[in-house]
């Protein structure tokens, strides 16, 4: 039909599978501004821009006007070399992050605090065989700082992120994420901070060699501290590029960056037109998500690539120590039935599970320091704080 999308690849051979809409929008302008883009049943379909949830998703709605609002520039998903080694293969017997995460972060009956090596934060669960099928979180992008015992040789990065079946009481833990990257790196006598924003669909190895497919993809969008950043991950069936047989469904993604007038540049609200990726195969079977959770996270990042040589966590924030938390606010996700189908339910943090990070260590010794914290109580039922003091010595 006129008017319908058509879908081409997003980046390069080997990454995260997916598909962008080609081509844009007539830029956003005074007299044609973005919330009469938003506003157009017909333009949403045709950009695959989110639709508006309606006014029984208090949250979602309002994440969804925020959004539309104030846009000054949309971009086509692509994707651009990033931080991550190329080429390098990984062997069989690396263990990624989450294969750890997985059989600490649990949503129990008993208590809804648990301990994790590399994650710190929130998380909901689907209830009365439903599953999650949208959500929805925004931050501001923080000043990262080297933290512990200062060594050139090392490389600290964390991770921003919001997405789907962060824990293991469901079989399939694959998790498609949006988010920001924060690095550290020593160069030419001084730590020189990076920011990137990343997508990717994680999917557990058991064990075998790990694809490049789950590994993380960095867009061509520049973020840096101070700048909003907005994310939204949507399960929906499979897009029309796609047979659904290969793909029942898919993730859709979309990100926001808005960056505040400086001395250096206007202010600026730029969005990546919503594109979608695939679940990756892993073992010669294609991964799916059950969206049994929704998370809201903090993360010290796995080097897959020299597990000897293991990132270390910086310091969030600008002072001495972890004074300014990161906080995610917007925190919601919606519930259906199955992907593409109405949405039936809110779902926030005022019934929630939060986790700390405690440097790798075993979870219950109740002596060891966090290094990365899931503040109570929590700010709102929807919004919290994470603070992120880093890796000690």
């Amino acid at each position: 039909a006129e008017g319908s999308p058509v879908s081409a690849p997003i980046g390069g051979p080997g990454q995260c599978p997916g598909c962008v809409r080609p081509g844009l929008p007539p830029q956003p302008t005074a007299a044609n501004p973005s919330d009469a883009l938003f506003l157009d049943p017909a333009a949403r379909q045709q950009y695959w821009l989110p639709e508006p949830p309606g006014p029984g998703f208090p949250t979602l709605q309002d994440f969804w006007d925020r959004l539309r609002s104030g846009i000054t520039e949309y971009r086509v998903a692509h994707t651009v070399t990033g931080p991550d080694p190329i080429g390098v293969v990984i062997p069989a017997s690396v263990r990624m992050a989450a294969d750890v995460d997985e059989k600490v972060i649990r949503l129990g009956r008993r208590s809804r605090v648990s301990h994790s090596p590399n994650w710190s934060g929130a998380a909901v669960a689907a209830v009365d065989s439903s599953i999650l099928t949208q959500v929805v979180g925004r931050w501001i992008e923080p000043v990262s700082q080297p933290s512990g015992t200062l060594n050139p040789a090392r490389t600290y990065r964390s991770s921003l992120w919001i997405g789907f079946n962060g824990h293991a009481a469901y079989l399939d833990a694959a998790m498609p994420q949006v988010g920001t990257l924060q690095e550290i790196i020593y160069v030419s006598g001084s730590w020189q901070p990076r920011h990137w924003v990343w997508f990717e669909w994680w999917a557990d190895s058991q064990g075998g060699p790990i694809p490049p497919s789950v590994l993380p993809c960095y867009l061509d969008l520049p973020v840096q501290p101070g700048d909003t950043v907005w994310c939204r991950v949507d399960l929906v069936p499979s897009d029309p590029a796609c047979p659904a047989a290969t793909f029942p469904h898919v993730a859709r993604l979309c990100i926001c960056v808005e960056h505040p007038a400086d001395a250096t540049s206007p202010a600026s609200k730029i969005l990546v037109m919503p594109f979608v990726i695939y679940p990756p195969v892993v073992n010669a079977v294609r991964v799916q998500v059950t969206g049994s959770t929704a998370n809201w996270i903090a993360e010290l990042p796995s080097n897959v690539w020299n597990p000897r040589n293991p990132w270390r966590l910086p310091r969030l924030g600008t002072g001495a120590a972890s004074d300014q938390p990161v906080t995610f606010s917007h925190c919601a996700a919606a519930s259906a039935r199955k992907p593409g189908a109405p949405l039936i339910a809110e779902h926030t943090l005022a019934v929630s599970r939060r986790f700390h990070m405690y440097s790798g260590q075993p979870r219950g010794d109740a002596s060891l320091r966090p290094i990365a914290t899931s503040l109570m109580p929590r700010i709102s039922d929807t919004a919290f704080g994470i603070q992120v003091d880093g890796s000690d010595a």
